[in-house]
C-alpha cells in the first residue's frame, strides 16, 4: 500500500474518533444543562428535541411543582391540584403525554383524587381532590412516569362540611317510654355528608312529632355551639306511639325516634 494513502487513512480514522468524542460531550451538556454530577434528577421525555442554545426538553423533578387551589376544603367539596412540568432552567417544557399521578399522605385528613389526564395546556396537569374525613393537614405530591417529585409538598386540611340530614343523628333520653305527665330530652347531633361531626353551632333547627295519638310539645331549645342541639319534649296526652323528628337548616333528618307516652 502506498505510504501516503496509508497515512491519510489513519488521519481520517482519527478525525472520526475525535468527532464522536466531541459529539458525546456536547450531548451530555445539552441533556441537563449542567455537570453530570450536579445531582439534578431528570426524566427523559419520549421524542424530545434540543432547545436552541439550551438543554433538551426534559422533566426536572427538582423544578416541577404541585400547587393546590386552596389549603383547606370542606368534606364533600373539591379543590384543584395542578402540576406544571419544568426543565432544568425552570421553564415549562411544553410537552404533554406524560404519566402523572397525584398522591396525599400524612396527617389524618383524607380525600379522593380524580387523577390527571393528558393536559389541554401542554405540561400542565390538573386533578381534583374531594375531601372525605376531616382531620389534620395532609401533604400533596405527584409522580411523573413513576418518579416522585423532589420539590416541597403543599398541604391540604379537610374540615367538616355542612350539616346533612341523612347523616345527622337523633336521640331521646333517658328512654323512649315516658309516663304522662312527663318529659324527655331530645338531642340532635349534626354530621356532614361523610359522617364527620360538624363541631360548630349556628344552624337553624327544630323538633316535631308525627303519627300516633300521643302528644307533646318541645321547649328549651338549646344550641350547645359544638354541633349538638337539644330540646325538652313535654307530654300533653298519653296514647299510641308517636315519631319524634328533627329538622336542621330546613331539612328533616332521615332518622326518627319512636316515643311511647303512657
Amino acid at each position: 500500500m502506498d505510504y501516503f494513502v496509508f497515512r491519510n487513512r489513519i488521519i481520517f480514522c482519527a478525525l472520526i474518533v475525535l468527532s464522536m468524542a466531541a459529539s458525546s460531550c456536547s450531548s451530555d451538556k445539552n441533556f441537563d444543562g449542567a455537570s453530570s454530577n450536579s445531582g439534578i434528577t431528570k426524566v427523559p421525555i419520549p421524542g424530545s428535541t434540543p432547545v436552541a442554545n439550551g438543554p433538551f426538553d426534559r422533566v426536572y423533578l427538582d423544578n416541577s411543582t404541585v400547587v393546590v387551589s386552596a389549603p383547606t376544603v370542606k368534606s364533600g367539596e373539591s379543590i384543584t391540584l395542578t402540576l406544571e412540568l419544568k426543565d432544568g432552567g425552570g421553564n415549562p417544557i411544553g410537552v404533554g403525554g406524560q404519566t402523572v399521578f397525584f398522591y396525599y399522605g400524612g396527617g389524618t385528613s383524607t380525600g379522593k383524587i380524580r387523577q390527571a389526564r393528558d393536559p389541554d395546556v401542554k405540561a400542565v396537569y390538573t386533578a381534583t381532590f374531594t375531601g372525605l374525613v376531616s382531620g389534620t393537614a395532609t401533604q400533596i405530591s405527584a409522580s411523573v412516569n413513576g418518579n416522585l417529585l423532589n420539590t416541597a409538598k403543599p398541604t391540604v386540611t379537610v374540615t367538616p362540611g355542612d350539616p346533612d340530614a341523612t347523616q345527622s343523628t337523633l336521640a331521646v333520653t333517658p328512654s323512649t317510654t315516658v309516663v304522662h305527665p312527663g318529659s324527655r330530652t331530645v338531642t340532635l347531633v349534626a354530621k356532614d355528608v361523610n359522617g364527620n361531626l360538624v363541631g360548630t353551632g349556628g344552624a337553624t333547627f327544630s323538633f316535631n312529632h308525627i303519627g300516633g295519638t300521643s302528644t307533646g310539645t318541645f321547649s328549651a331549645l338549646n344550641d350547645l355551639g359544638n354541633g349538638t342541639y337539644t330540646a325538652t319534649f313535654n307530654t300533653t296526652a298519653a296514647g299510641t306511639p308517636t315519631r319524634v323528628r328533627g329538622v336542621i337548616n330546613g331539612q328533616t333528618l332521615t332518622q326518627e325516634v319512636t316515643v311511647d307516652v303512657n
